[in-house]
């Protein structure tokens, strides 16, 4: 890219998880904030979910199935499980290598950047004040 190549760029939109943040990492903290909760149902929970986490792809949707069978914790579990998960939020958020400096290059050129997310808005707006670029 030289260095006209923003010239006639009024506005940059982006996709929020994968683009700008690093997802998994979200994901897991969250995952590891509800596990502590449960670790009265066996204190192996979370180093069992995550041992099957790292085993499976990310988008197999039974790491909690395989963690309460291995565990052989009742299956009752799974829904409060996951509905805790649902509503937990990540203390934190880890920016992909290079995207802050290239949001605040965009905004010194006047460019306006947007975010694209299918999260629920406040529940986004959190996250992106917790990656530190709200106000870009």
């Amino acid at each position: 890219m030289g260095p006209k190549f923003f010239d006639n760029i009024k506005a940059v939109g982006f996709d929020f998880d994968d683009t700008l943040v690093d997802e998994q990492y979200s994901i897991k903290k969250r995952w590891e904030k509800v596990l502590n909760d449960y670790h009265f149902l066996s204190p192996l929970i979370k180093d069992t979910f995550f041992k099957v986490y790292s085993q499976k792809d990310p988008s197999y949707k039974f790491h909690l199935d395989d963690t309460l069978s291995k565990l052989n914790i009742d299956k009752k579990n799974k829904n409060k499980i996951l509905l805790q998960f649902r509503v937990t939020a990540s203390n934190d958020e880890l920016l992909c290598k290079g995207a802050l400096n290239f949001l605040k290059n965009l905004k010194k050129k006047g460019i306006l950047v947007g975010i694209i997310t299918d999260g629920e808005q406040s529940r986004q707006k959190e996250r992106i004040k917790k990656a530190g670029i709200y106000k870009l």
